[in-house]
């Protein structure tokens, strides 16, 4: 059936992915709307003040702020709301507000105010109006109620597995750190039930929306993709400028992560022509000092990088891995195989790496799996490169057009029930 134009409004106060989706209907004619928190446009007040600013700090902030833009993206069709998020960075910093939220004071308000902004937005936006309101889990409970009064369809992208919560608390129990943890807040509860449709970015967060009592009917899967230009292999014939076996993880340094499974696993085999690299920024303090004491020497801590420099230490690699505990659809794993890496995972990664084929999947929370399995692919140098081949040809299959193809297959189905 021909899809109606125009008739998605998409709402998310943050970044991450969403623009990738935002483009995928605005190709397709599809996008009514989209209401962001920060998006960039240069002439455009807040945004015009930037120019105001001493030039090193102007320099800084317009590094930043060009990360909250994409070009291809029709800015007549977007409605930014910096002032929410500027005042979570600010408010949200505050000692007492982090300890409470363990750290998401910041997400929590810019949600809940994004949220008021859009089911405002709703009631006073011109005709026609939009056919669905797609927004994202935790910051649309108001708008959803608001689309059901105007007989508009709800859909919820719920970008984690619901479990993430309970098993940080569970592992953060093991550590004796401090967790503030009850069950799922009502409000996401509420949430997941009021959407007419839930998509998801892999079988791992679907599987944990089903327990929740959805439908599977009603359940989408939408994997994320990866630029396969921009994360590609190391040209055939060019050797690593090291000669050690590089094991790498990207992500950050986190309890949820599962970073200190890997750390353990690490010390365990002791390889003598090893070494660990672990990519990302420092998460919770207590945690992070306790591994850097506990595995000292072991590892070669690179903190954040940019995403160029992400795609090089992927290539110069010769494993990639990554054992978190909760995830959505992790894009490092995409990247890793992008680059021809056999890739260890968890299925809790909501990675599409298959068992035995790019790499390995091994059982959460378990350093001896995922110490055989790195010993396995150190031992083996013809397994790692057959491995590696089957990642790259992998990744090819999730190209970022290959993601707004099934975002818009999915539209179709939705709109043909």
């Amino acid at each position: 059936m021909r899809l109606p134009p125009q008739s998605v409004v998409i709402a998310h106060p943050g970044r991450q992915f969403e623009y990738q989706i935002v483009l995928a209907l605005q190709r397709s004619g599809l996008l009514h709307h989209f209401i962001a928190g920060v998006y960039f446009k240069p002439g455009v007040f807040p945004y015009t003040l930037v120019g105001g600013l001493p030039p090193q700090i102007r320099s800084r902030v317009l590094r930043e702020l060009n990360k909250r833009r994409m070009d291809e993206l029709d800015e007549s069709l977007i409605t930014s709301v910096p002032y929410f998020t500027f005042l979570s960075r600010t408010i949200g910093r505050l000692k007492p507000l982090l300890q409470i939220t363990e750290g998401r004071s910041f997400y929590i308000f810019d949600n809940w105010a994004s949220d008021l902004f859009v089911s405002h937005w709703l009631v006073n936006c011109h005709p026609p109006k939009p056919s669905i309101l797609y927004a994202f889990l935790g910051s649309a409970l108001r708008s959803f109620r608001q689309a059901k009064r105007m007989d508009v369809l709800t859909v919820l992208d719920v970008p984690i597995t619901l479990h993430a919560p309970k098993i940080v608390a569970e592992e953060k129990g093991r550590f004796g750190l401090q967790t503030n943890y009850v069950q799922l807040e009502r409000r996401l509860q509420q949430e997941v039930h009021m959407a007419d449709y839930v998509i998801t970015p892999s079988q791992a967060v679907a599987e944990s929306v089903i327990d929740y009592g959805v439908s599977f009917d009603r359940v989408f899967v939408r994997p994320f993709g990866v630029n396969v230009d921009q994360f590609k292999p190391r040209p055939a014939g060019l050797q690593s400028a090291s000669l050690k076996f590089k094991v790498v993880f990207a992500g950050k340094f986190d309890l949820r992560k599962g970073v200190h499974y890997l750390l353990e696993a690490w010390r365990q085999l002791a390889l003598p022509d090893g070494e660990l690299i672990i990519v990302g920024p420092p998460a919770e303090s207590a945690f992070v000092e306790a591994m850097r004491i506990k595995y000292a020497g072991t590892f070669t801590e690179y903190g954040n990088v940019p995403h160029q420099e992400l795609a090089t230490l992927f290539s110069d690699a010769d494993v990639f891995s990554f054992p978190s505990l909760a995830e959505g659809s992790a894009l490092v794993t995409y990247e890793a195989l992008a680059c021809g890496l056999p890739c260890i995972v968890t299925h809790e990664s909501g990675s599409v790496v298959r068992d035995g084929i790019e790499g390995f999947v091994v059982p959460r929370c378990d350093a001896t799996e995922l110490a055989d399995r790195i010993y396995r692919l150190y031992k083996d140098e013809d397994l790692r490169r057959e491995m590696g081949i089957a990642a790259r040809k992998r990744a090819e299959e999730f190209t970022w057009q290959r993601c707004h193809t099934r975002m818009v297959e999915i539209l179709e189905t939705i709109f043909g029930n």
